[in-house]
């Protein structure tokens, strides 16, 4: 191997690298999951099997009318297995987080006909440990939860909602390791507020969720921030005279915060997907709308790596919640648009999460109507690394193309194909755990443009 087809080959990997940046990653692979009537997911986490943990509702199975559904997949997406909850009255999932031994913590509601809020504890094998809920006279559900740093977990959702959906607050609840309720808190108006997500932050939690007792008209934007007990330091609204509204909250590395929803106070459309960032004291520092005349949604929001955002939403809905195609966005770190990709058939398709995996890339879990079984499927979306890296552990080397691999460990090359190893200088390597470093491989005399990063 000579030093200009080494020169050749980074360059052409360079190029490679510089045009992807601008272009969504592939989709390695789709699923749908569901039988004859809805499905639809809330939650969704890589395992450290590689596999994947999704939790959701159906009403094809189970013991009622709607269930909670838990579905645990191989890496590349075909079932392990399932499980569902609840009794012969409906009930539902609406966010998940993992457990620190490895289970899995649900919430969300109760009894639909009684509406409390529910958690529940799985062990990683779907085996329910306990479950508990808590609610008074009104309606009360969870709507999103995350670890408490210090031990057990924080909810967020509505609570003292009545049956018209007039009034209502923004509800936070703490509960330990076992489900007993640690302390709770109720914030809010006259008018209809509550939250709809939650994430740690230093010291405390910020929730976002919507607001129609404060701020500029319609419902709002609202944003609060908590200390570590669930009492307020500070809120702040956005938005317009019509509704605005948040779906996602995530802390970001500079302190502050993105914040995903949909408005429909500013934009081109009915709805237009809305991001908001902000500073530590929840300033607006950039908000940005995205979408056409039709009605679009961001759903989902977190900061990737390089400081930029992943949203997931629907994009060309034909009214509120009905209509529109799974949605994806790559930004950076100003909101500007880096790449986008919608996923869909003829019917409705959402995308409710995305997440980082463990290769570099991204998995998505949404709900289609296009495809699968029933009215609504579950619909999981498993895109490659943007930048074409694919990280294996100790499986070897089983793709062959551009892009870099990362490879902890020997190389485990096949044994019934003629391969060299070089590296960057072109000298052969011969052996097969050589230092961290670049190297080129050659099979069948052929140069295999990929970069084998060993770590």
């Amino acid at each position: 191997m000579t030093q200009h087809r080494i020169i050749s080959v980074l360059i052409g990997l360079c190029v490679v690298a510089t045009t992807a940046y601008a272009q969504a990653p592939d989709t390695l692979w789709t699923r749908t999951y569901g039988d004859g009537n809805n499905e639809e997911p809330h939650g969704i986490f890589q395992t450290p099997d590689s596999g994947y943990i999704v939790a959701g509702i159906t009403n094809s199975i189970g013991a009622g009318d709607w269930d909670i559904y838990l579905i645990k997949t191989h890496p590349n997406g075909d079932t392990m297995w399932t499980q569902t909850y609840g009794g012969t009255n409906p009930d539902a999932a609406h966010a998940m987080c993992l457990a620190p031994d490895g289970g899995y913590i649900i919430v969300g509601t109760r009894d639909i006909t009684d509406w409390n809020v529910l958690m529940m504890k799985t062990d990683s094998l779907g085996n329910l440990l306990w479950t508990e809920e808590d609610g008074g006279m009104l309606r009360d559900w969870l709507n999103g939860v995350c670890p408490n740093p210090g031990g057990g977990y924080v909810a967020v959702g509505e609570i003292n909602v009545n049956s018209w959906y007039t009034s209502g607050n923004l509800g936070i609840l703490a509960f330990d390791d076992n489900g007993n309720q640690t302390w709770i808190r109720s914030y809010g108006g006259d008018d209809y507020d509550g939250g709809n997500s939650i994430d740690t932050t230093s010291g405390g939690y910020i929730v976002a969720g919507f607001t129609n007792s404060y701020g500029a008209g319609g419902s709002d934007v609202w944003l609060v921030r908590t200390n570590a007990s669930g009492i307020s330091q500070w809120t702040q609204t956005f938005g317009g005279v019509e509704d605005d509204y948040a779906s996602s909250v995530s802390s970001t590395a500079d302190g502050g915060y993105i914040i995903a929803g949909y408005t429909a106070s500013y934009g081109a459309g009915s709805w237009d997907a809305y991001l908001i960032k902000t500073d530590g004291n929840g300033d607006s520092v950039w908000t940005r709308t995205y979408g056409g005349n039709l009605y679009d949604a961001a759903l989902h929001v977190f900061q990737t790596e390089d400081g930029g955002y992943i949203v997931t939403g629907f994009l060309d809905g034909i009214g509120e919640w009905i209509g529109g195609d799974v949605w994806i966005m790559k930004t950076d770190e100003n909101g500007d648009e880096l790449w986008s990709s919608t996923y869909g058939g003829a019917y409705e398709d959402w995308g409710f999460i995305t997440r980082p995996t463990m290769d570099g890339g991204y998995i998505i879990a949404a709900k289609t109507r296009s495809f699968g079984a029933g009215e609504t499927d579950i619909y999981l979306i498993k895109l490659a690394s943007e930048t074409g890296i694919m990280e294996n552990g100790d499986v070897g080397i089983q793709r062959y193309d551009l892009g870099a691999t990362i490879v902890r460990g020997p190389l485990s090359l096949p044994v019934d194909k003629e391969y060299k190893v070089f590296d960057i200088s072109g000298r052969e390597v011969r052996t097969a755990n050589p230092a961290p470093g670049v190297y080129f491989i050659e099979l069948e005399g052929e140069v295999v443009q990929k970069i084998i990063k060993v770590r």
